[in-house]
């Protein structure tokens, strides 16, 4: 499940379920992977960034979806770089 809808970050939920949340009350991730504390859980955007532009949030939540897609596949989590690509 990728909650990914809301006016502000909630983080009520993360507190229950053991994630750790940093001094200013975000969620501490990998910055390659966006994979938390706990395995299997992953995040991205505000919750991970605070309120910030939204191609930011939009970066972390491609990282997290690459990472994700790699932890299913039983593959070894390494996100790196992204290509740039050039419009035609």
């Amino acid at each position: 499940v990728i909650p990914a809808l809301g006016q502000a970050s909630n983080l009520d939920f993360a507190k229950g379920l053991g994630l750790e949340i940093s001094r200013r009350g975000r969620l501490v991730v990998d910055e390659d992977t966006m994979a938390t504390n706990i395995q299997g859980v992953f995040a991205g955007g505000d919750v991970v960034t605070g309120p910030w532009i939204a191609i930011q949030a939009m970066s972390t939540g491609r990282r997290a979806a690459r990472a994700i897609d790699q932890y299913l596949c039983g593959q070894p989590m390494h996100v790196g770089e992204f290509e740039t690509l050039k419009p035609p």
